[in-house]
């Protein structure tokens, strides 16, 4: 299996520790969100792109991606389902070389609108120790 749909459970992720996206504005400037698209953040993380994405079309799908199983057990998974729902927002446990087979596995088309891969070192990371 390719990944699949996480449940979410009551652990925070963070510890308390804020995440802050870098370059936000320049990403969803070059993302030009358009109504009813349907993006793919594969780097997902802390969820920050992913949410503002949302934000700003209420109409746009995300898939958001991560190989790190962790990040969806956060409250920021649980916030962003909770304010805009399990029909706008795919949080799936894979590999951003899958998002063909990803997309597929929970019935949306093959060609998404775009694609934000927010590649470098993670904060979160560096941030716990044990990981």
């Amino acid at each position: 299996m390719f990944g699949r749909v996480l449940t979410l459970s009551r652990r925070n992720f963070s510890n308390g520790l804020l995440h802050t996206s870098v370059l936000l504005e320049e990403s969803l400037a070059a993302l030009a969100i358009k109504s009813n698209g349907i993006y793919v953040d594969g780097t997902f993380g802390g969820g920050g792109h992913t949410r503002e994405i949302l934000r700003r079309n209420t109409t746009c799908k995300v898939v958001g991606l991560d190989w790190d199983a962790s990040v969806f057990k956060s409250d920021a998974v649980r916030d962003i389902i909770r304010e805009f729902g399990s029909s706008r927002f795919f949080g799936v446990h894979s590999k951003f070389s899958d998002i063909e087979h990803v997309l597929k596995g929970i019935g949306l088309p093959p060609r998404v609108n775009g694609v934000l891969l927010d590649l470098g070192v993670s904060s979160m990371h560096l941030d716990q120790a044990a990981r």
